[in-house]
């Protein structure tokens, strides 16, 4: 019912059952470890998570659904999270978690949309190895390079007070890069107001955000902006500012980017990994484009996709993160 949208319904029923229904939830998604029974899963989750409501959502057949209460002092807490997710992992035995911030109980279905990206977002312990930020890896000037190409949204000043500020369209961008096609129900704006929200930060960045480049570039100038902003003081303007290839130049980056490199190597079956994965960055991450260039069929491609996958155990086509991160490792292996 609430994944419907029913929240009236959905209360009535709590009245009759326990525990009650919070104003505040989180929603986590669990995966039982492989092997093992989804209804071993749930059973054992709902002996353990005795405050929260645990159930089979009905449009997938692998996760076990967990919508934690969550009270007022506690939704502002990440730590809350991480360590209820910690407990659901274990819970499960080695399954796999994915985690919402906490929503209103009237957006529980956008929080289980938040959740069930997390965990397909989520990094492997292969991947956990070859650093899961790579900004950090970029040098201390990278905060010259963040502040000129954040600037203007940094610096803006909305003319009238109806429209969004500075730190509303920072968040609109945050939101867009890391779910775009959820981004408007994660922010509980219209789609039309989605839409004019992304033509004003394109103007004001003067950068054209349906290239996969200029999206990495961003999702990675806000990474590092979100963990400068509160410590480092901005300082005198810059004579200079690095650019983003000279920022590419960090040994440390290239270490990065040869150890995920070197992940897709030794990967069996027709066609190249490497050369795969490189075509379908070069292409915007766009499949049609990618099975031209390659000279193979969408459904060969396809097959590529599932075989690289499943040898690495994580969704790396689908999510906009992990394009970045793809595009960040090839781009700094071999930069122009």
């Amino acid at each position: 019912m609430l994944l419907d949208g029913d929240t009236y319904a959905a209360r009535r029923m709590a009245e009759v059952l326990t525990p009650a229904l919070a104003e505040n939830v989180r929603v986590h998604v669990v995966t039982p470890k492989p092997g093992a029974a989804r209804q071993a899963l749930l059973s054992h989750l709902r002996t353990t998570c005795t405050r929260s409501w645990v159930a089979l959502p009905p449009s997938d057949d692998e996760l076990v659904v967990v919508i934690e209460p969550v009270s007022d002092r506690q939704v502002a807490m990440s730590a809350q999270v991480r360590s209820h997710t910690e407990v659901l992992t274990q819970a499960s035995s080695g399954g796999r978690v994915g985690s919402s911030p906490a929503v209103p109980l009237s957006h529980v279905a956008s929080g289980y949309a938040d959740a069930v990206h997390a965990l397909r977002t989520r990094p492997t312990a292969q991947e956990r190895a070859t650093t899961a930020d790579p900004a950090l890896l970029l040098p201390p000037e990278a905060w010259r390079w963040v502040a000129h190409l954040l600037g203007p949204l940094i610096h803006h000043a909305p003319q009238r007070t109806s429209s969004p500020d500075s730190p509303e369209l920072i968040n609109t961008l945050r939101v867009w890069l890391d779910s775009p096609r959820h981004a408007g129900k994660r922010l509980y704006v219209h789609r039309n107001t989605m839409a004019r929200r992304l033509s004003r930060i394109q103007d004001l960045l003067h950068m054209d955000l349906s290239h996969l480049a200029t999206r990495a570039q961003l999702a990675v100038a806000l990474a590092l902006f979100d963990r400068i902003r509160p410590t480092t003081a901005p300082g005198p303007k810059p004579a200079t500012t690095a650019s983003f290839d000279d920022l590419l130049k960090s040994p440390a980056l290239r270490d990065w980017a040869v150890a995920r490199l070197r992940l897709l190597t030794g990967i069996g079956g027709a066609g190249d990994p490497v050369h795969t994965v490189a075509t379908w960055l070069a292409h915007g991450a766009r499949p049609s484009p990618t099975a031209d260039a390659l000279g193979i069929s969408p459904t060969a491609l396809r097959k590529r996709f599932i075989r690289i996958e499943t040898a690495l155990g994580s969704e790396i086509f689908r999510h906009p993160s992990t394009q970045y991160r793809w595009w960040l490792a090839f781009t700094a292996y071999a930069p122009e």
